[in-house]
């Protein structure tokens, strides 16, 4: 057993022992570890006897700094996966993770949506000491007394009253007709016919760029081609979309254009940007609603995951959930916003959630593009009687 592996075991065994005790869910997690990471006995018998040492983090921190980024990552990850694995997380756990996670390189805003994630997909819960939960509370309160309010209502239509455009977006979602005598595609045809439908988003605060993620080219206007992403992806890590941002495109060929935020769901994680760009640089998607889509189907992700554009992927529809896709196909951050794609190169759904080492993320389903689309012109409706009634008054 080289000594790689068995340091990735001494911290995980180190996770272990992160609030003092073993339950039944680790110990069974651990075992599996050993057996993934040990080829015979004699390798079986050295991490279990390593389990039961009382080794400190800290002790490992140098020979962690050495690993590369992958090793730091997987390190992380089945650290994680221990310590939550009886589904509680109380302070020890969370200093050590905290620690690790400084250790590993791992990033603030990641960190954060892996124990979202635990909380909302595995049931975890946090366990906080009463004294600073009860701290806690009262400074908020105090915040919720004293400090201004953002992001209300009001804040919402001021924005999307600035920079919405009143035009109607075309867009081509598929009927019965349409897929009769339809072909299925080849992975590389897919992914020809594919690349000018599919831009790289980056959010900015001047000329720095905050986020990034991945859309998809859905439709047209009288001058402005509209793309459709998440939320989560325009949302500045520091402003919340409590003012408009700058965005910016970056299609297949490597050429940027400037973008405006169009509108946004206050229902969803849906959100539509607007573009200037040179018509023969566009590929209009095909929309594929979630009635003619499969468990087993075959489908397709193209984006941008941890800034490498235009990486493709593959896998099948794992399960049709009631808001979701679920599907195998990998599928990491800054996928997010991006399509998946069936076997005849037709949208089926927006990414919108991965799980690092897991054999599953989610899309949500095309279908409610259209009514993101209703829903934009709801809100230009209610803005037009709005005006009437000042006007009158």
């Amino acid at each position: 057993m080289d000594k790689k592996t068995i340091l990735i075991f001494k911290v995980c065994a180190a996770a272990l022992w992160a609030n003092e005790k073993m339950g039944k869910q680790e110990r069974d997690y651990v075992g599996n570890l050993i057996e993934r990471f040990a080829e015979d006995e004699k390798g079986k018998n050295l991490l279990r006897k390593l389990q039961t040492q009382d080794i400190n983090l800290k002790v490992l921190e140098s020979e962690i700094e050495d690993l590369s980024k992958d090793d730091k990552q997987f390190i992380f990850e089945e650290c994680f996966g221990i310590i939550t694995s009886d589904k509680v997380l109380d302070i020890p756990d969370i200093k050590f993770l905290k620690d690790l996670k400084k250790v590993c390189g791992i990033e603030n805003r990641y960190y954060r949506n892996r124990i979202k994630e635990a909380r909302i997909y595995k049931g975890v819960k946090i366990k906080r000491n009463l004294k600073i939960f009860v701290a806690i509370g009262m400074v908020i309160w105090i915040a919720i007394l004293f400090l201004p309010r953002s992001f209300s209502k009001k804040d919402f239509k001021e924005l999307l009253r600035e920079n919405i455009k009143k035009e109607s977006v075309n867009i081509n979602v598929l009927s019965e007709w349409d897929i009769t005598g339809r072909k299925k595609l080849s992975a590389g045809e897919i992914y020809a016919s594919m690349r000018k439908s599919v831009v790289t988003v980056y959010v900015k605060e001047g000329d720095k760029r905050v986020s990034q993620g991945t859309g998809s080219i859905i439709g047209e206007g009288e001058n402005d081609y509209y793309i459709l992403t998440n939320k989560h992806v325009i949302e500045s890590r520091k402003s919340k979309i409590k003012e408009p941002q700058n965005y910016e495109i970056k299609l297949y060929t490597g050429a940027r254009f400037d973008a405006r935020l169009d509108f946004y769901s206050r229902k969803r994680d849906l959100a539509l940007l607007r573009a200037r760009i040179p018509e023969e640089y566009v590929g209009i998607i095909k929309i594929s609603p979630k009635k003619y889509q499969n468990v087993g189907d075959r489908v397709y992700s193209l984006g941008t995951p941890i800034g490498m554009t235009n990486t493709f992927t593959e896998g099948i529809i794992s399960a049709l959930r009631d808001e979701y896709i679920q599907t195998d196909a990998t599928i990491f951050f800054g996928n997010s916003g991006g399509p998946l794609i069936n076997e005849y190169a037709e949208l089926i759904g927006i990414v919108t959630q991965s799980f690092l080492f897991k054999d599953y993320s989610f899309a949500i389903y095309s279908d409610k593009i259209t009514d993101l689309l209703k829903e934009k012109e709801e809100f230009k409706e209610e803005e037009q009687k709005e005006e009437k009634e000042k006007t009158k008054s």
